[in-house]
């Protein structure tokens, strides 16, 4: 059935819309034997005064819709289907079908062979997905149901549900909106109505189970207007949304591009819509791919003191990254202000204790480095120990790498010998090797071929020609794995090997120039070269240096809970960089922090509560089910302004409970040249973020079952696999 409301109001307001089924035997039938043709009417609304908000003049049609059906269900549970022969898009209706059993009987709109009747019960199933239709709801998505002891009687359908219809202004083009019940009402499952004789009145019982407070609707592709406002209907059981509710919006690719949310209750009555005023979504931005998410910025390259001064990375532009760098371009011997420079930005200042690669926490901000080519042992002894660690945890704690000659030899645990250079950060624990000649000259300023593995994963992102070959790839000393020299690490993946790197160095033919590594589940992944495909801007080695940007971003590091929080416990996010105490850190700037909730059985008033220490910076919450909690994937989520946010849930099933909380407050960052020629970006606005910001957050809950919960506050153990 196709409700079409002649009036789409531009304030809020409730009304009311109930259908009639009159029928009417064509044809000499006696009881319940023979076909029939049942004539379907509607009927006017309630009354505009009986509607919980008074609006002047206004009226809902009800049509019915090609292809309708409705099951009616006799005594015995018997069921027949009665389908629409004539009167689509008018408010009569013909229908056509066979009845079966005996008086009463229940009519149901919309058919579905899982309705089912049994003594007392009406059984049926509210689906989780809604389609959208301009100027309506979902067709087949508000139930209603009738009853009748003769076939000689009119039947009056009921509605079961209510309606809540939201407008909404912006300039996206949306794939789907997701509606979400803050106060963990069902919203879709497996629906019983009690067979009492208060169907279709306020005292008629339905009650739901098996579902969950998510809704999607699905629009295919729906351009908003800054303007004009689109109208959106969710068809909903009634009394739900009574604690608020909030609506995800994701584009065309499936990314989460805005938030409306509100936590005032706006509950529908049986056969009442909702109606909000328009309203512009909240621009909350994040990625479809889990991987991408709670970073600062794509990548980070490092053309530091010792290493090539590159400004420009056409795979940055070419892969569509959000990146910036640092480039030490000082001529000759390196300047006090080159080191003050690279010491803010590697190893921190006042303004940010972490350094520009880190969160507080330890976390990496950026989803990948990218160390140039030049003079390794020069810029790992440049940026002294404390610099070295800085890259070092990065990586441990899920950054991605990619170094291309210096960038690939610094990685290691030494170069040409078996001993370890301590200027390395001896991210891989193998050795790199020179490429020499066979009279044992440096391999420069030339051209090389490669060859790439059978099965190589760079094989997933292009496929360079389809010859496993990639020809005229700059090298100027570079660098490969020994395969016989030195062990290889195990967990080490060969990518690439040379094919003629150069005059006079046969040797080296098959040596392996380019490979990836990832240490543990939480560590970032590594992916490097020996030689210099990054300066180029098409073709296959762009493809190349694209890959191993794509590779090693797809081996970020899992997502490791902050702990479990105990019932009725606060835990205190207020610890600084400086404390060394990444469980109780504070967040930084578009950073993440997850924690767990261990319910043994269900609980009721569940409450959740963030609450900023100290600061007036935007905080966001949010809560899953038996996954990690995003803002784009949430059961429930708080993302209004300010740090002080309180969740609560009625009812919270027993399960492994994920929460997040997530900073939206960043930094201005601007491209600065200074006196030495040393590029790097300066961070001006909310500095203040870069140290974190301080929280607590809490969980408090009744027990309905004998067990309320577990945790003891303590950093949690990742478990591979369990999260992501």
């Amino acid at each position: 059935m196709n409700r079409r409301f002649s009036h789409l109001l531009m304030a809020a307001a409730t009304l009311a819309a109930a259908a009639s089924c009159s029928i009417n035997n064509l044809g000499e039938v006696t009881g319940a034997e023979g076909p029939v043709v049942l004539t379907a009417g509607t009927e006017t609304p309630v009354p505009v005064g009986d509607t919980r908000t008074v609006l002047a003049a206004d009226t809902a049609t009800v049509l019915w819709s090609a292809n309708d059906a409705f099951a009616l269900l006799g005594n015995d549970g018997s069921k027949s289907k009665f389908t629409l022969t004539s009167g689509a898009q008018k408010t009569v209706g013909s229908f056509a079908g066979t009845p079966t059993g005996a008086a009463p009987w229940y009519a149901i709109y919309p058919y579905d062979e899982s309705v089912t009747r049994l003594p007392g019960e009406l059984h049926f199933k509210l689906a989780a997905v809604q389609n959208y239709t301009s100027g309506t709801f979902s067709k087949g998505a508000n139930p209603s149901i009738a009853k009748t002891a003769s076939l000689d009687d009119p039947l009056q359908f009921k509605n079961l549900c209510g309606v809540l219809c939201l407008k909404l202004t912006g300039t996206s083009t949306l794939s789907r909106l997701v509606l979400h019940d803050l106060g963990g009402n069902l919203l879709w499952g497996d629906c019983t109505v009690a067979l009492d004789g208060k169907e279709g009145t306020a005292e008629q019982t339905m009650t739901l189970s098996g579902g969950d407070n998510t809704l999607t609707l699905n629009l295919g592709s729906v351009a908003l207007s800054l303007s004009t406002p689109q109208a959106f209907f969710f068809v909903v059981p009634a009394g739900a949304l009574d604690r608020g509710f909030i609506v995800k919006a994701f584009d065309k690719n499936d990314n989460l591009c805005g938030v409306v949310q509100t936590q005032v209750a706006n509950t529908p009555g049986r056969s009442e819509m909702v109606r909000m005023p328009a309203v512009a979504t909240k621009f909350v931005s994040e990625s479809a791919d889990p991987l991408q998410r709670g970073y600062y910025k794509d990548l980070f390259m490092d053309g530091g003191i010792g290493l090539t001064s590159r400004t420009t990375l056409p795979a940055a532009s070419y892969l569509n990254l959000d990146w910036e760098f640092y480039a030490s371009l000082a001529t000759g011997k390196t300047t006090a202000q080159d080191t003050l420079i690279q010491t803010e930005v590697f190893i921190g200042s006042d303004t940010d204790l972490n350094g520009a690669l880190l969160y507080p926490d330890g976390e990496p901000r950026f989803r990948c480095i990218y160390v140039n080519g030049g003079k390794s042992t020069q810029h790992g002894a440049s940026l002294g120990e404390t610099g070295r660690n800085r890259i070092r945890a990065y990586y441990a704690n899920g950054g991605a790498y990619v170094g291309t000659c210096a960038g690939c030899l610094i990685s290691s645990k030494g170069y040409d010998s078996q001993a370890t250079t301590t200027t390395y950060f001896g991210i891989w624990p193998g050795h790199t090797y020179h490429t020499k000649t066979d009279s044992g000259k440096s391999v420069t300023d030339t051209y090389t071929s490669m060859t790439i593995e059978p099965g190589c994963a760079l094989l997933n992102y292009y496929d360079y020609g389809g010859d496993l070959q990639i020809n005229g790839v700059r090298h100027n000393g570079g660098c490969y794995m020994s395969q016989i020299d030195y062990p290889v690490p195990a967990g080490t993946e060969i990518l690439l090997r040379y094919l003629t790197p150069g005059p006079d160095s046969t040797k080296l033919n098959g040596s392996v120039s380019g490979w990836a590594y990832k240490a543990t589940e939480e560590s970032g992944r590594l992916c490097v070269i020996g030689s210099h495909p990054e300066g180029v801007s098409s073709g296959e080695q762009r493809d190349l240096f694209s890959a191993m940007i794509r590779y090693a971003c797809d081996g970020n590091g899992c997502v490791t809970p902050k702990g479990t929080l105990s019932k009725g416990v606060a835990r205190e996010m207020t610890r600084k960089t400086t404390d060394n105490q990444p469980a109780n850190t504070r967040i930084g700037d578009k950073q993440y922090h997850h924690f767990n909730i261990e319910l043994p059985a269900d609980v009721d008033d569940f409450t959740l509560t963030l609450a900023g220490i100290g600061t007036s910076y935007d905080l966001y919450v949010g809560l899953a089910r038996e996954r990690t909690a995003w803002l784009g994937d949430s059961d429930y989520l708080l993302c209004t302004s300010g740090p002080t946010k309180s969740l609560r849930i009625k009812h919270l099933p027993a399960g492994k409970w994920s929460v997040c909380v997530y900073c939206p407050v960043t930094v201005t960052s601007t491209k600065t040249q200074y006196t030495s020629g040393a590029y790097y970006y300066q961070y001006s606005g909310e500095t203040a973020v870069l140290n974190g910001v301080p929280y607590r957050i809490m969980a408090s809950w009744n027990a309905t079952g004998p067990n309320t919960g577990t945790g003891g506050n303590q950093p949690a153990t990742p478990i591979p696999g369990t999260w992501d």
